[in-house]
């Protein structure tokens, strides 16, 4: 049995010696002492958290032998008071500050979820003597995983409460964005974000909800998983448009809240098909997947087999199939790394090959991307030649010749990542929150964004029109990508977004827009104002609006705002704001 586990007779009530008052302690002397001091009437290590009742001194120098492999010595210590301490790395005790717990408690709970700490941390030995070590009287509060989890259910029942409350305030509807994710522990949940103006006018954004989604991922599973948030924080009467992703399933589910809605007599101005925004990072996605795997026919500039072909065995392919060799295992993975190394024509820092997936096209764009860096070309030649080398017959050497990129294929590859680049772009520029100096990502963004993206691959086409592959490969994009262009039509917040854009107005569209589809969209948007008119009353003062402080992003920012063509229409209020 370890010394330090020896039980101390003096604690055993019926046994307990008479205790030493603190003046007869300081009046004994013990080598012990020299390594601890005077806490009431019992000994504290200085080392750890350890304390012992030091009416003898045999457990604090069996403690000191077994725990810290100090040996008794013939110097012997007297007993000080931590006050008395005047070694330099025991000013800890010299200046105690007065210890809260209530506010430690809080920290911990915020590290436990900040940090995604399990509540088991708290029991764990190491983590009690390292919280000993600096405050001994902290490893009460820590006390059981179950007590933590108590205190992190109650902070955030407390958090529900604080956002109910802000909901309740708000000058604007709660708009609401939901997307399923499944979690490590294979759970489907769906990730409910609330986004409101609020009573001091910023914008605000919370994830307010994250249910398990049981059975089939359907409409009307999700649309009751949203309804039941809308319930819980009493929001029902508030909500304003659902933004989410572009599987028909979302559709259904946005029909079923407002089903439910108007069930329940809750009036709305606006439709399920109006208030069903699409997610425009998903847009993106399937756009450019069709640009790879579409299946259109008539968007074909080539033999449908033919190019069937060239999706397996064309450039992207072969790439593909090429850092599948080289990542395969870790010695594949150091020769291609010291095939750079090598290169006496290069002192770029050597790169590792990124690896594509099915599930997000940015990844055969970056894959591309890295591909092209002229230290990771060279090695990849260098790689497949000496594979190659290695098999001098048989089918593995067929398939090596097969993926081999010639100076044909390179040249594809880099039209493709040129086709790619504004896609790109336009996923980076977008993704996030609004605010502050940032000023993209909007949903007045939407229609811009499309627009340009629509020219991008009409320029595309244009360019490359003596290519049957990519001219293909371009109409699937663009037929995809107008397909959701037109679905805006469903919403007239896309296109009102923009006029309210105090940068764009009208202007934009007499710019991009034929005339009639403007006279559509100004009708629109009138009825949207009288909806809306008198139903808020927001001021702007401490709108994060345009300034010269902000730094607009490079691309799209350059592109939809460009100069501004002149008007003539009309007088009225509407009109003169967009002329201002």
């Amino acid at each position: 049995m370890p010394p330090e586990s020896i039980m101390d007779m003096s604690d055993i009530q019926g046994l307990q010696t008479p205790t030493p008052t603190t003046t007869q302690i300081q009046q004994r002397k013990a080598w012990a002492w020299n390594h601890g001091f005077l806490d009431d009437t019992r000994w504290q290590c200085k080392y750890c958290s350890k304390s012992y009742d030091c009416s003898a001194m045999t457990h604090p120098n069996a403690h000191l032998a077994a725990r810290h492999n100090i040996k008794e010595s013939y110097q012997r210590g007297q007993p000080a008071l931590p006050t008395l301490l005047s070694e330099p790395n025991n000013t800890f005790f010299t200046k105690r500050i007065q210890f809260k717990p209530e506010s430690f408690r809080a920290c911990l709970v915020d590290w436990i979820l900040q940090d995604r700490i399990s509540f088991h941390e708290v029991e764990r030995q190491a983590f009690r003597d390292m919280v000993a070590s600096i405050r001994p009287e902290a490893v009460e509060v820590l006390q059981s995983a179950n007590t933590i989890r108590a205190d992190c259910m109650r902070r955030f029942e407390a958090a529900r409460q604080n956002i109910k409350y802000l909901f309740a305030k708000s000058k604007s509807k709660i708009h609401i964005s939901a997307d399923l994710w499944t979690s490590p522990n294979n759970y489907a949940l769906l990730g409910v974000v609330a986004h409101w103006w609020d009573e001091q006018d910023m914008l605000r954004s919370a994830l307010i909800a994250l249910p398990k989604l049981y059975g089939a991922h359907t409409g009307a599973n999700i649309g009751k998983a949203i309804i039941d948030t809308l319930d819980l924080y009493e929001i029902t009467e508030k909500v304003g448009y659902f933004m989410l992703d572009n599987a028909s399933s979302n559709d259904t589910a946005v029909d079923t809240v407002v089903k439910e809605l108007r069930h329940r007599g809750i009036s709305r101005t606006i439709t399920a098909k109006q208030s069903r925004l699409r997610c425009t990072g998903h847009i993106i996605n399937l756009v450019v997947k069709s640009l790879f795997f579409g299946t259109s026919s008539e968007a074909l500039e080539m033999d449908s087999v033919e190019f069937e072909s060239w999706r397996r065995i064309g450039p992207t392919g072969k790439l593909h199939n090429i850092i599948r060799r080289i990542r395969v295992s870790p010695q594949r993975r150091e020769r291609f790394l010291a095939y750079q190394g090598s290169d006496p024509d290069s002192d770029l820092e050597p790169l590792m090959v990124r690896q594509n997936n099915d599930t997000r096209w940015n990844s055969t764009f970056e894959m591309i991307h890295r591909a092209l860096k002229p230290q990771v070309r060279r090695a990849i030649g260098k790689f497949m030649d000496s594979a190659i080398e290695e098999y001098s017959t048989g089918h593995e050497r067929e398939e090596l010749e097969a993926d081999r990129l010639e100076e044909a294929d390179w040249a594809m590859l880099e039209m493709v990542h040129e086709i790619l680049e504004p896609f790109h772009s336009m996923t980076q520029e977008l993704q996030g929150n609004i605010g502050d100096n940032r000023m993209n990502g909007a949903i007045f963004d939407v229609l811009p964004c499309m627009d340009f993206l629509l020219q991008q691959l009409e320029t595309a086409k244009e360019t490359y029109l003596d290519s049957p592959i990519l001219a293909s490969c371009i109409n699937l994009a663009w037929t995809k990508l107008n397909k959701y262009y037109e679905a805006t039509d469903d919403s007239t917040v896309y296109a009102t977004a923009v006029m309210l854009d105090p940068r764009l107005k009208l202007q934009y569209f007499d710019r991009n827009w034929k005339k009639c589809w403007i006279e559509t969209a100004e009708l629109h948007f009138k009825r949207l104002v009288r909806d809306y008119s008198g139903a808020t009353n927001v001021s702007t003062a401490n709108y994060v609006g345009h300034s010269n402080s902000i730094t607009p992003r490079p691309i799209l920012s350059s592109w939809k705002y460009k100069e501004k063509c002149n008007t003539n229409k009309e007088v009225d209020e509407l009109k003169e704001y967009f002329k201002q």
